[in-house]
């Protein structure tokens, strides 16, 4: 499958993972520490994907680097989740562009990976329509995210996680790759439980723990998991640098679903949906478009 296809269905995912994260993190918990642990330790359930492939063990080379790049995840969640709670999750999404920043600059520096001039240009508009779609202006000044740095810190390291799967995939297979990526980042989620001030929190979490909740949590859980299975797909056939340049449809997909959930539910996320916000968005769509256009000439 194409890894243009591939990445706009794992933002696609994404996105609905990203505002199930906001609910989740403004609603039904309270220390969102915990929450990114969770998630990890969810993720185990890729291992079920193992008696439908010729599933292999990887060398001790190739197993170090994978234990790197989830070691890196691990350490990228707790920014962002703390992010989530403290912001607006479109707001959140303009600092995604990120990624492509770093990873650009990563790729060039360590494995040489450039793009051609299409790409370039494509690249440049796809970062720049991202951007447009998420910047708030208020008292004509330009406003951006209190959370900033912690959504720098996150993509740096998601940058750097990229880079290395990228490498990674053109040696084993990619389904391989994130089954051990899941069965590494469960041995990482329990290792904060050695000690017992986590395990105390924990428990205090559990104490309001219900049906109702678990399946919530399980559902966001397996929506971001589907997103990590296509993006590590679509990494092992596409550049670094394209495949997240591709963010900035996650921040339309945010915005569009945050709209349809104001008008048809009665989730509020907490979201200001004024008539500028929704003019650049439209502005956004069209230079991500044209981005895309761009990607196949």
């Amino acid at each position: 499958m194409n890894w243009i296809t591939l990445s706009l269905l794992s933002h696609l995912s994404w996105a609905f993972g990203n505002i199930g994260d906001k609910f989740i993190v403004t609603n039904s918990v309270k220390n969102p520490y915990i929450y990114a642990i969770w998630c990890f330790l969810v993720g185990i359930i890729a291992v079920a994907i193992i008696p439908f492939i010729d599933f292999q063990i990887p060398n001790a080379t190739q197993f170090l680097w994978i234990l790197l790049a989830v070691a890196i995840e691990f350490s990228a969640m707790f920014p962002y989740i703390k992010a989530m709670q403290i912001e607006e999750v479109t707001r959140i999404n303009i600092w995604w562009t990120l990624i492509p920043l770093f990873s650009l600059l990563i790729a060039y520096v360590t494995i040489g990976e450039g793009l051609s001039q299409n790409q370039a240009i494509a690249f440049v508009m796809l970062v720049f329509g991202t951007v447009l779609a998420s910047v708030k202006f208020k008292r004509n000044l330009i406003k951006f995210s209190k959370a900033f740095w912690l959504m720098a810190l996150s993509c740096l390291c998601f940058a750097v996680y990229a880079t290395i799967i990228r490498h990674i995939t053109q040696e084993i297979p990619f389904l391989d790759v994130f089954i051990w990526t899941h069965i590494i980042g469960l041995g990482l989620a329990l290792m904060p439980f050695l000690f017992k001030k986590v395990r105390e929190i924990n428990s205090l979490e559990l104490k309001d723990f219900n049906f109702k909740k678990a399946i919530t949590i399980f559902s966001v859980v397996m929506t971001g998991l589907i997103g990590t299975w296509l993006n590590v797909w679509a990494l092992s056939v596409g550049k670094v640098a394209l495949v997240y340049a591709m963010e900035g449809f996650q921040s339309i997909f945010v915005f569009i679903l945050t709209i349809l959930f104001a008008l048809f539910t009665t989730i509020n996320l907490r979201e200001e949906l004024d008539k500028k916000t929704v003019i650049l968005k439209i502005f956004a769509i069209i230079i991500n478009l044209g981005g895309i256009v761009m990607l196949n000439v």
